[in-house]
């Protein structure tokens, strides 16, 4: 193909669509990645970068663990610099009446992890207190603990994954809206952009929320949609200077893991706190009465904060 030519189209310059273009370059195929706006510049920009392995079937906590060896060992895989934190992990359940069945499936996915290789393991609120005796854990029977799990810099690996993308041959076209999807009516024939046709023979379509935009009119829409998601930074008083684990908090209704130097990011409840919106058109700042729930939430798990 031609200057307008590639054989693989890349839709988003999320760690998606940069992890797309990166494995197929250094394969040795011609591609090419458009971004709407700026590499990392959605979802990839904006997460808290858990990095969990606790899944509840075979195909997700494989996937997970195969996410878990890049991050690990970024520098050697991909290059760069480190971009994951293995603080550890704690994931618990509600284990109220209504929920007596948690415990059971919280044992039945440690035993998937370590059947995948995953050194998990189920531990009680006595080895919690040594683990992190600066948390409250009367509310919690049982939880998951991965001891090299934690969190990503998820900006630093998007970018440098479309880094290593481009360094194996790859075009990134930042500032490209993709307009749709091309067809001759019976295949895909590469993608309309606000610049104009570029021909393709096949495309990957990694725009999260703005998906079934570009993919409007080929007869596929995905069930997905984009959620406002709020989270607060806190500051640990300094008898917490040293980084918690990341919590996956079931039982307090809280997720959290270690921000800048002494501090904590916090996210409140699931789908109650977790609003349908519209990606081009949301209220990016935390409601007003926000951080005070945050602070709230928190302290019932580390009551120093």
């Amino acid at each position: 193909m031609g200057r307008n030519g590639t054989e693989v189209a890349v839709v988003g310059g999320g760690i998606m669509g940069t992890s797309s273009a990166w494995h197929l370059a250094r394969r040795g195929v011609r591609v090419t990645l458009l971004e709407r706006a700026t590499v990392a510049f959605g979802g990839s920009g904006r997460t808290g970068a858990l990095l969990r392995r606790h899944y509840s079937n075979e195909p997700e906590a494989t996937l997970a663990q195969k996410g878990w060896e890049t991050y690990a060992h970024w520098p050697e895989i991909v290059g760069g610099d480190p971009v994951h934190t293995p603080t550890g992990l704690v994931v618990t359940v509600d284990t109220s009446a209504a929920c007596e069945g948690n415990v059971a499936k919280l044992h039945r996915n440690v035993a998937l992890q370590n059947r995948l290789g995953i050194p998990a393991r189920a531990v009680g609120p006595d080895e919690l207190r040594e683990l992190q005796p600066f948390a409250r854990w009367d509310d919690v029977r049982v939880a998951a603990y991965e001891p090299d799990s934690g969190y990503v810099d998820a900006v630093a690996a998007t970018r440098g994954m479309a880094v290593a993308a481009v360094a194996a041959g790859a075009a990134i076209r930042e500032g490209c809206p993709v307009l749709g999807v091309a067809t001759d009516g019976t295949k895909v024939t590469g993608v309309r952009t606000a610049d104009g046709l570029i021909l393709a023979e096949v495309v990957v379509v990694a725009a999260g929320p703005w998906t079934n935009r570009v993919l409007a009119g080929t007869g596929v829409a995905l069930p997905i949609a984009a959620l406002r998601v709020q989270v607060a930074i806190l500051h640990r008083p300094l008898e917490l200077e040293a980084p918690h684990f990341v919590y996956l908090d079931t039982a307090a209704g809280i997720f959290c893991r270690p921000w800048a130097p002494g501090q904590t990011l916090v996210g409140v409840g699931g789908g109650d706190q977790h609003d349908p919106v519209d990606p081009d058109a949301y209220a990016e700042q935390n409601d007003p009465s926000y951080p005070a729930l945050a602070i709230a939430a928190m302290a019932r798990r580390i009551p120093a904060m």
